[in-house]
């Protein structure tokens, strides 16, 4: 992540969903799912 999109999670979630025209469900799944990933990081 640290190496794409300047390490932002709002310009990933932004390309994906203008890129992909993904929905607010898709959105949230997407965010839940990077963040499940954040904390196993930990």
């Amino acid at each position: 992540m640290k190496g794409y999109f300047g390490g932002s999670f709002q310009s990933l979630v932004s390309f994906f969903a203008a890129e992909n025209k993904m929905d607010v469900q898709d959105i949230d799944q997407l965010v839940k799912e990077l963040e499940n990933l954040k904390k196993q990081k930990k």
